[in-house]
């Protein structure tokens, strides 16, 4: 059975300084991140004390975790920010996105509900999962134990339309854990 919650989306202009406070905030421990550049895109757990490096060295990214989920792109010389979170604490300089909140739906109820990433395991007797087929490597951060990550997720929704989809973590997906 599908749980449904209200999901706030609130946007914001802010400059480095802001969104390294803003994401230190709402991720002290538990979160991840998929970082983008031109050259290059990468999913990494994150560290909580390499904030502002990761947003100097990344232009565009979202972290995630259980409570929130943060994306931006730099513009200029401030960055586009975006925030999702189940939770109403609307933002001193973010402004609610028409339609916010949304129904926040989770479409399962099972622990490992998620999208499955593709991949292989491609050394054996370890827990690293990758997908090496596109033009670059890119490792999954989630020890799996042999069996392939999926990324857990909320949709965001406005009568039957997605409008949003907001990542929540990793989660090993038992369905195919070896015995």
């Amino acid at each position: 059975m599908a749980s449904e919650l209200q999901g706030f989306v609130s946007c914001s202009n802010m400059s480095i300084q802001s969104l390294a406070t803003l994401l230190s905030k709402e991720f002290p421990d538990s979160s991840w991140a998929i970082l983008s550049r031109v050259d290059w895109t990468e999913v990494r757990e994150l560290d909580p004390s390499a904030i502002e490096e990761i947003i100097r060295d990344w232009p565009q990214g979202r972290i995630f975790g259980q409570k929130a989920e943060v994306r931006w792109q730099y513009q200029g010389n401030d960055y586009n920010v975006i925030h999702f979170s189940e939770t109403d604490s609307t933002m001193p300089s973010f402004s609610p996105l028409p339609g916010s909140p949304f129904a926040a739906v989770r479409t399962a109820s099972k622990s490992d509900h998620g999208f499955l990433l593709w991949g292989t395991n491609p050394i054996e007797k370890t827990n690293i999962w990758q997908e090496a087929r596109i033009p670059r490597p890119l490792n999954y951060p989630l020890e799996t134990k042999g069996v392939p990550p999926k990324i857990s997720y909320l949709l965001y929704k406005q009568g039957h339309a997605v409008c949003w989809i907001r990542l929540s973590g990793f989660v090993e997906d038992k369905s195919d854990a070896k015995k």
